[in-house]
């Protein structure tokens, strides 16, 4: 990772596979919700699980570099899903958004971003009647700037912008700014 290597000072998002010894705080969670079109003919009962998994999905597609905290999504949704239930694979979770406003495919996505792009691509919002992880969104730094007044600072400055979007700290975990 570029922060060990001295490359980044900081790293934004969601990482499962980083390094244990890099310093984190988390700055929010999310949890996945799903978003159809708001004329679905299946509307009202895609909160039942198995009308749910009858539908055809939109599945975004994860990789070491992009989406690789989605790959549990992903996996979670392929296994239930019939093969026949995947309507499209796309790299983008807006680009999931968008052809769900378009089909009646079904696109499962993080809460936060389903509830910036469902007004506008006039999508409706429901709980995804499934067992999901949330998304962790934390910021990384290495050791080696973990005591410099600077990095403090921005760290600091970070973690307040997201305070005052959320309105609550988030609780801190392992490692956190200190």
């Amino acid at each position: 990772m570029r922060l060990e290597a001295g490359e980044a000072d900081i790293a934004l998002g969601a990482f499962p596979g980083a390094a244990p010894n890099l310093r984190r705080q988390r700055l929010f969670t999310d949890p996945y919700v799903s978003v159809v079109r708001k004329g679905h003919p299946q509307l009202g009962k895609l909160t039942q699980a198995d009308c749910f998994l009858r539908e055809r999905h939109i599945i975004v597609t994860s990789s070491n570099t992009w989406h690789a905290a989605h790959s549990l999504l992903e996996r979670t949704l392929r296994s239930r899903l019939d093969p026949d239930g995947v309507y499209v694979r796309v790299p983008s979770f807006v680009t999931s958004a968008f052809i769900a406003n378009g089909t009646d495919a079904v696109s499962t996505l993080p809460a936060k971003l389903a509830g910036y792009l469902a007004q506008n691509l006039d999508l409706a919002i429901f709980p995804t009647p499934l067992a999901l992880p949330r998304i962790e969104i934390s910021q990384f730094w290495h050791e080696r700037v973990h005591n410099d007044q600077g990095h403090r600072w921005f760290r600091a400055a970070i973690y307040g912008l997201f305070v005052r979007q959320s309105g609550r700290p988030d609780k801190q975990p392992r490692n956190h700014a200190g």
